[in-house]
């Protein structure tokens, strides 16, 4: 970068400073993608903990895959209460309205593979909105 006067004044080339400008703007590009995925956030190992944030309106992220033996730790970061609900009948997992307040923790540690929906009740139905899903795996 040289710097001149020009009426007194110390002025810089324009053309360095948009090549810095240009080139922190791609370096935030990439870091910034890279923290995006569209897929199943994959976890493997049994004894692994993995964690879920239910936030207002949705659970982060939406999708994970799981080893068996893994433990599951949902926490409520939202100011809403919400509830988990296995879409399955037979589900014996999940936490109560009640229960699951803004701050509350609530975890399972799923042992059989399968694909295991979910969903809260309140801001959500089975299919959409507020929607979740562990994938196991072995």
């Amino acid at each position: 970068m040289t710097a001149s006067t020009h009426s007194g004044r110390p002025t810089t080339n324009p053309s360095w400073a948009l090549m810095i400008i240009a080139g922190v703007a791609a370096v935030l590009t990439i870091v910034g993608l890279g923290a995006c995925t569209s897929g199943p956030v994959e976890q493997t190992g049994a004894g692994t903990v993995v964690e879920v944030v239910a936030v207002d309106n949705v659970f982060k992220p939406e999708t994970i895959e799981v080893k068996p033996g893994t433990k599951v730790v949902w926490t409520n970061e939202g100011r809403n209460n919400h509830d988990i609900v296995p879409v399955a009948a037979n589900g014996n997992w999940g936490v109560a309205l009640e229960e699951f307040g803004a701050d509350a923790v609530y975890s399972h540690t799923f042992t059989e593979p399968g694909a295991y929906d979910y969903y809260c009740t309140v801001h959500g139905t089975k299919t959409r909105g507020m929607i979740g899903k562990v994938v196991v795996t072995e």
